[in-house]
């Protein structure tokens, strides 16, 4: 997996992205608050990662509080992102990810489908988000799953 990009740009324009979004009360290690899953996706039409990842973000907090990779392949489950935090957090997040895919097929199989999308928009030069998402990686943005100092808090 060279790089990722977030689903949005494979988007058109025009089209708003829906992200899952959970309100998670009165879980053990994970604070009261709204979360937002955010998609990326590796772009590159020769890798076989067939796997995404979950931005997981506390929207009152500002934070990235989990990076989860979502793999495609039935026998695989997700697990963190290898380079980011391992929080007590964290690990919750993965948990309820985990069991919400499980009682969810109908939103794994979309993110499987947003998966090929981000990769039939990578190979379809004329394609009109194409030049967006090549740019993006090719400029390095900022890429999910890299080691980060401490938390990174949105704006």
């Amino acid at each position: 997996m060279a790089y990722l990009v977030p689903f949005n740009l494979a988007m058109p324009p025009d089209e708003q992205v829906n992200f899952r979004a959970m309100i998670l009360r009165d879980e053990s290690d994970i604070p009261d608050d709204s979360y937002q899953f955010q998609e990326w996706y590796c772009p590159n039409p020769g890798c076989d990662c067939f796997q995404g990842l979950l931005e997981v973000v506390a929207i009152q907090q500002k934070n990235i509080v989990a990076q989860v990779y979502v793999p495609f392949d039935p026998s695989l489950t997700p697990f963190l992102a290898p380079k980011s935090p391992i929080t007590p957090t964290a690990l919750a997040l993965l948990e309820v990810i985990s069991e919400h895919l499980q009682e969810d097929p109908a939103y794994l199989k979309r993110l499987r489908d947003h998966y090929w999308l981000v990769r039939s928009v990578a190979i379809d030069q004329k394609h009109p988000r194409h030049t967006a998402l090549i740019e993006y990686g090719s400029k390095g943005a900022n890429r999910p799953g890299r080691k980060k100092r401490s938390a990174r808090t949105l704006p």
